[in-house]
């Protein structure tokens, strides 16, 4: 990609004890999550000759930007990532087998901790049972023409936002190698990005016919969530893509409150330790107690099955997750007023298992 290419050069793992507390709990004063920085980029693209997409386009963009990357990158064979002396300050490690660095004093029990990006694949505005939804995810998939306009997002988390450009180079060489079934062909036009909070026009990272290049647009997922929210006791969570959050071991078809804010947390949690060097100090235990007490007032959501085949498995895997919308209400303002930042967190970084590839988005919409 002219005007991208670049050294794809791996940021060093921060040090454990290098992590910087911000001690808070959600809530009124308090910017708990200012810790957390991300940038937003659209990437536009035109079609080549033309492009066919399955029914699970995230997995084909992150397993297709997997393969670019690590062909960029890295000089071991496949698999030989576990054994590679260098696994702590390679970018494809970072990216796509992110495991806690050494001598971390938290999570220690773990072998994987969550990725620090999010591939939103193209909206699809008919998917299964006629709803709309993202990215063919549970329908037929989606065919491009020769000259058609590709776009989908990407989500860049911490210090990962300061690998945008080696990212995209590995993107671009994606589009000339041949992404889905077809190995269909695309050409980067444009590339903007958006940080949290961000109003007017978003800003242009990248654009063909000149060929410059400027780093992303980034900022802390702070406290911006919106000022019409202050007096809101009820929310209404849309999941837009395939959600699987975890509820005794299973996945849940409709989650309680408390379920979503635990996973929530969970997830902003480790991608602030482990990508942005800070320990974010919550109540964890409260924080779930209290919600139990905001009930679901409406639920309408369906079941969208759909799965992905893995090559290291060496089998299909099943991504099923619920679509839809689920209405949570708090028996007072104050009550909801801890997890208005959470939640509006949560709609930039989803939720749940198999966010890279997309699943977990939702949007919220808040009333009194």
């Amino acid at each position: 990609m002219t005007g991208t290419t670049a050294a794809i050069e791996g940021g060093k793992a921060a040090s454990a004890e290098a992590k910087q507390p911000v001690s808070s709990s959600l809530g009124d004063g308090e910017p708990s999550l200012a810790g957390l920085t991300c940038a937003r980029l659209k990437v536009t693209a035109r079609i080549v000759g033309g492009l066919r997409l399955g029914p699970f386009a995230g997995a084909e963009l992150r397993g297709g930007l997997g393969h670019a990357l690590k062909r960029l990158a890295c000089t071991w064979p496949v698999g030989e990532c576990p054994r590679c002396s260098q696994r702590h300050d390679c970018l494809y490690t970072q990216l796509f087998e992110s495991t806690p660095p050494p001598m971390t004093t938290r999570l220690r029990g773990v072998d994987q901790i969550p990725r620090p990006y999010v591939l939103v694949p193209p909206a699809d505005p008919l998917g299964a049972d006629g709803r709309e939804q993202m990215g063919g995810l549970g329908g037929q998939g989606a065919r491009y023409r020769h000259g058609d306009v590709f776009q989908f997002h990407l989500l860049l988390i911490g210090r990962a936002v300061g690998w945008a450009k080696p990212v995209l180079t590995a993107l671009a060489a994606l589009g000339r190698n041949g992404l889905g079934p077809g190995g269909g062909r695309y050409v980067i036009e444009r590339v903007s990005s958006r940080a949290p909070g961000m109003a007017g026009e978003a800003q242009t990272v990248y654009a063909r016919d000149t060929g410059e290049w400027c780093d992303p647009a980034a900022g802390p997922l702070g406290r911006w969530a919106p000022e019409h929210w202050s007096g809101a006791r009820r929310v209404q969570v849309r999941f837009c893509t395939p959600t699987r959050v975890y509820s005794e071991g299973c996945v849940t078809r409709s989650p309680a409150f408390s379920e979503l804010v635990r996973a929530l947390l969970r997830r902003v949690s480790s991608l602030a330790y482990f990508h942005c060097g800070r320990a974010l100090e919550l109540d964890f235990a409260r924080l779930v107690s209290e919600a139990r007490g905001v009930r679901m007032r409406m639920v309408q959501t369906w079941w969208q099955r759909q799965s992905r085949y893995s090559k290291r498995q060496g089998q299909h895997v099943d991504m099923s997750g619920l679509l839809g919308r689920i209405e949570y209400e708090a028996e007072s303002v104050e009550a909801l007023a801890p997890y208005r930042d959470l939640l509006a967190a949560g709609s930039w970084l989803h939720v749940g298992k198999g966010t890279v590839m997309g699943l977990g988005k939702y949007e919220v919409s808040m009333a009194s």
